[in-house]
């Protein structure tokens, strides 16, 4: 797939998991646009892996700053559950486990999808299959 301010971005979502959604999609685009890449078979799977994960956790701290903290949590909870969809297809995609910094409501939010998990040397471990069966992990560093 040629990458482009154009692109198609239900196809690019499809192309990121079965869990992306347009908005993921659209964080996506910009970051392969300004990572100068012509086509996504040009993008490496480490390199992949790292702007999966930064499209579905955009920040929200400028909307915590602005003192709307009723929105700014719900818009938090919202980018916590798409880090999570995008990691797990992140996780699927390439078979890898996928390391994520913990962050409020996180781990919460991880043990609502997986089957199990575990915790051990400072590391938060999760893991369960899809919607498709397919297995996935990931792993959340604790501070």
């Amino acid at each position: 797939m040629k990458i482009s301010r154009n692109m198609n971005l239900s196809q690019l979502a499809e192309h990121m998991g079965n869990v992306a959604t347009e908005n993921d999609a659209r964080r996506m685009r910009d970051l392969l646009v300004a990572s100068g890449h012509e086509s996504l078979d040009d993008v490496s799977d480490d390199v992949w892996m790292q702007m999966l994960n930064e499209a579905a956790a955009p920040t929200t701290a400028q909307q915590v700053q602005s003192g709307c903290a009723t929105a700014a949590d719900a818009m938090e909870r919202a980018d916590v559950d798409a880090t999570v969809r995008a990691a797990i297809a992140n996780s699927v995609r390439t078979t890898l486990i996928v390391l994520l910094r913990d962050a409020p409501g996180l781990r919460d939010t991880l043990s609502a999808h997986c089957d199990d998990n575990a915790e051990s040397d400072g590391v938060a471990e999760y893991w369960g299959t899809d919607d498709d069966g397919d297995e996935w992990r990931i792993h959340v560093r604790l501070a």
